[in-house]
């Protein structure tokens, strides 16, 4: 070693290391990427939650003709045009909606917003993962109200008796990540009083509301239309199969929503503005329409792997709305879902484990049905072959 590298390792040994937060240094990655990052060549997805689908030709026009135009960033809080048309849409004031690059960076913003150290966000188990990770990361505590088996109903005294002083925030997911359940009129009416009375705001997170499979007239999942003392997240990620282009949006009272302005400066500056530009026209009549179509696609997708789920051996899922069957399996692999998901790797097949959503969804495996058709009949028999064989 030269005296050069010599007086470099010397600085080298007394300099204090970088690192990351604590708390990221605890996080390990999700089951949902460790699945992810093991399947083996040839194997047909049926874990990642998203709608394989073409975007609406509508929208990727208005995306191609906003793009050839000098890319100017919008305001901080998004096109008013784009605001109004959310606004009308969510019976909300176009004050109250910030734009955002998709509903992730919408649930980062205020739950960080909004999250203390020695604070508690509660969180629905089975649920989302990156809720009790962004109250985590905040040094927060994320308290798991369950979603009972078998139907993951919305329980809403189990709900209120995990209210505490340090709640900040309570966190709703309808229809479900994971398991697809949609909570009645009644509990999402009840919970909005309680929660109105108690001064804790609510989170809806209504990324999966466009598809609603139950029949039509059935009572609304967005919790706007029971009360207003909370917050909304959205995108188009799910309702016109827009995943990639990052377009969301977070509803709040108006006060608050300027507020968070100041982060959404210091995070973003401005959502995709090629996006916003065409998100506009996914509001219209042929936008909604669009939709629509995107719903009716993914029903008969619902439709195919309900049916092929009749020729495995495990209980029928229920599956009111969104993109997943929550398929029970807790009477096969003495109920380690983590063990069984990855066994069915090696059958081709990626499902998610259910303990990937919190303690309630152990024993469970999550299946997206947003696949074509060909891999999802795949899939499923290829399912129907590994839970056999592991069975034996």
């Amino acid at each position: 070693m030269n005296k050069s590298d010599a007086r470099r390792a010397s600085a080298s040994s007394t300099r204090p290391s970088m690192r990351l937060l604590p708390q990221l240094e605890a996080m390990q990655p999700t089951l949902i990427r460790q699945l992810h990052e093991a399947k083996p060549p040839g194997a047909i997805d049926l874990g990642m939650g998203q709608p394989k689908l073409a975007p609406p030709p509508l929208l990727v026009a208005a995306m191609q003709a906003a793009s050839s135009n000098w890319a100017a960033y919008s305001s901080n809080v998004g096109l008013r045009e784009l605001r109004e048309r959310i606004a009308e849409a969510n019976d909300a004031h176009p004050d109250e909606v910030i734009v955002c690059a998709g509903s992730a960076q919408a649930l980062f913003m205020l739950i960080s917003s909004m999250l203390a150290p020695g604070d508690e966000l509660l969180v629905p188990d089975p649920g989302y993962p990156v809720y009790p990770r962004i109250a985590q990361f905040c040094g927060a505590t994320p308290v798991p109200y369950p979603l009972a088996a078998p139907g993951f109903g919305l329980d809403v005294d189990a709900l209120l008796a995990k209210l505490s002083p340090k709640t900040r925030l309570v966190v709703l997911n309808n229809p479900s990540n994971p398991t697809s359940s949609i909570a009645s009129a009644q509990s999402l009416a009840a919970l909005c009083t309680a929660l109105a009375e108690r001064g804790v705001p609510y989170l809806s997170d209504e990324v999966y509301a466009s598809l609603d499979y139950r029949s039509p007239g059935a009572p609304s999942v967005r919790l706007r239309a029971y009360s207003h003392e909370g917050f909304t997240v959205d995108s188009l990620s799910k309702s016109h199969a827009l995943m990639g282009w990052r377009l969301g949006w977070l509803i709040g009272p108006r006060k608050l929503c300027q507020q968070l302005v100041v982060v959404q400066q210091m995070m973003l500056s401005c959502a995709p503005v090629p996006a916003q530009h065409a998100a506009v026209h996914a509001f219209s009549p042929e936008g909604l329409q669009a939709a629509a179509l995107i719903r009716q696609t993914l029903a008969a997708r619902r439709a195919i792997a309900l049916e092929g789920l009749r020729s495995c051996p495990v209980p029928m899922p229920t599956c009111e709305g969104g993109l997943y069957c929550f398929i029970d399996v807790r009477h096969l692999s003495n109920g380690d879902d983590k063990r069984l998901a990855f066994s069915l790797l090696e059958h081709g097949v990626v499902l998610i484990p259910g303990s990937a959503f919190g303690e309630n969804g152990r024993g469970h495996l999550r299946l997206s049905f947003g696949a074509k058709e060909e891999d999802l009949r795949e899939g499923i028999t290829r399912l129907r072959q590994g839970l056999e064989a592991i069975s034996c």
